[in-house]
């Protein structure tokens, strides 16, 4: 409602028209306005053209529909409650011990950084040692399972596929063990001239990598062992850390 000066106090028709009301003189006009005739207008607000054919308020039915061309910019990006919430905040809390869950004493074990004599295949556990033995563990019931031998150097590096365990020593010689059979070594690679510092396997366990301090990687396919199938010479130094990576 608005109060406004020299209107007509008799307006008729709808649409954008408003219709007027004019207030009895003998009302208090400070409730009004100053004008003296104190009409008051009323808008036929459903009429008008931003809201023609639109509802306003609707208590019995939904809201009408937005035009095709109305894109709506505001979107429910999370709906939870707390409850959920926390729950989920708990779940994916891990755990971590403060104490380790066996100790492993190796007090002849010298500081050589290009050693992996600790590697691990599901539950089993494969140690070197410097005299060149390599013992098997069952982790879960921390008992020994075999003893293998074949190097009469130390055995800086060792890797897992599955049931076969490779080896590498200081004299550059790479054993590949089965160990499920009694005579467990099925190959030796002799390619290195010294020591051996790393070995990683593919995901498959059909390509085997031999890194060495002759600043040479040996890349062998376990199917046929006679020479590798790729030799990489670009290092300057030993190579004591890679990994084998599957490009799909």
């Amino acid at each position: 409602m608005s109060p406004t000066r020299g209107r007509s106090k008799s307006i008729e028709g709808y649409g954008n028209t408003p219709k007027s009301l004019t207030v009895p003189p003998q009302m208090d006009e400070r409730r009004h306005s100053d004008s003296k005739d104190c009409p008051v207008l009323f808008w036929w607000i459903m009429s008008l053209q931003m809201l023609k054919d639109k509802k306003i308020l609707s208590f019995n039915s939904s809201a009408p529909k937005p035009q095709d061309y109305y894109v709506n910019s505001l979107k429910v990006l999370y709906s939870t409650s707390a409850s959920t919430t926390k729950h989920n905040i708990e779940s994916k809390v891990r755990h971590i011990p403060n104490t380790p869950v066996k100790v492993l004493d190796a007090p002849n074990l010298k500081s050589y950084f290009g050693m992996q004599t600790t590697p691990w295949e599901n539950k089993y556990l494969a140690i070197a040692d410097y005299s060149g033995h390599i013992t098997l563990w069952d982790a879960s019931v921390k008992k020994c399972l075999r003893r293998l031998s074949g190097h009469f150097n130390r055995v800086g590096t060792l890797g897992w596929s599955e049931h076969n365990l490779a080896s590498g020593s200081r004299s550059g010689e790479v054993l590949i063990h089965d160990v499920r059979i009694k005579n467990h070594i099925i190959c030796t690679l002799n390619e290195h001239t010294q020591e051996v510092c790393g070995i990683d396997w593919n995901s498959g366990g059909t390509l085997l990598a031999t890194g060495g301090n002759d600043n040479t990687v040996f890349i062998w396919d376990i199917r046929s062992l006679d020479k590798p199938t790729k030799v990489l010479t670009q290092h300057q130094s030993a190579v004591k850390r890679y990994q084998m990576v599957s490009m799909v």
